[in-house]
C-alpha cells in the first residue's frame, strides 16, 4: 500500500513541475505589426503602414510581413544594420505610429488586438 501511495505521490509531483509545453504558444505577431498608430491601436492602415516603412528607408527588396528587425543581412555589418533600424523606427515614431513590443501584442493563440 505505501509503495501505491509513493507511486501516486511521484506522478504528481512531476505533474506540477511539467507546464505548458505548448511551443507554439510564443509564436508572436511580425515584427511590422508592432508599429501602430496612436489613434487607431488595432487598425492602423496596413498599406499605409507599408508605405511608410519604405518612405521610412525599409528596403522595397523586403516583404514588411516577413522583417524580421534581429535579421542582419548578408553584405551588410552589424553596425550599419542596427543603425538603418534605429533610423526606420525614429522615422516612423515621426509618422505618429508607437513602437509596441511583443508583450503588448500578445502571442498568436492569444492576441491583445493592439497589433494589426
Amino acid at each position: 500500500m505505501k509503495l501505491f501511495f509513493f507511486i501516486v505521490l511521484i506522478f504528481n509531483l512531476t505533474g506540477c513541475v511539467v507546464t505548458d509545453m505548448d511551443s507554439t504558444n510564443y509564436e508572436y505577431v511580425s515584427y511590422v505589426k508592432t508599429f501602430q498608430k496612436r489613434e487607431t491601436l488595432g487598425h492602423t492602415n496596413t498599406l499605409q503602414r507599408k508605405n511608410d516603412l519604405y518612405n521610412c528607408g525599409l528596403s522595397k527588396k523586403i516583404v514588411p510581413e516577413q522583417w524580421v528587425r534581429n535579421y542582419t543581412p548578408p553584405g551588410i555589418s552589424e553596425d550599419e544594420h542596427n543603425k538603418q533600424i534605429e533610423k526606420i523606427e525614429h522615422c516612423m515614431k515621426q509618422k505618429g505610429y508607437v513602437l509596441l513590443g511583443f508583450s503588448k501584442c500578445g502571442p498568436l493563440k492569444a492576441p491583445t488586438g493592439l497589433c494589426n
